[in-house]
């Protein structure tokens, strides 16, 4: 009985530590997403200037 409770409280454990872990690393994909989109965008922005600017 009692390591029947032991084995299911460490299944639980495991189980909250994954889900928070699986969405910790989207959290992380999303900004690293989010900043180069970010950056792309201002790259095509300084493109533009500086190719005006050279004509």
């Amino acid at each position: 009985m009692l390591d029947r409770f032991i084995y299911r409280f460490c299944g639980l454990i495991d189980d909250s530590v994954a889900f928070v872990e699986t969405y910790a690393i989207k959290l992380v994909e999303w900004c690293w997403h989010s900043r180069v989109n970010i950056l792309h965008k201002r790259r095509k922005k300084n493109d533009t200037r500086r190719n005006s600017n050279n004509t």
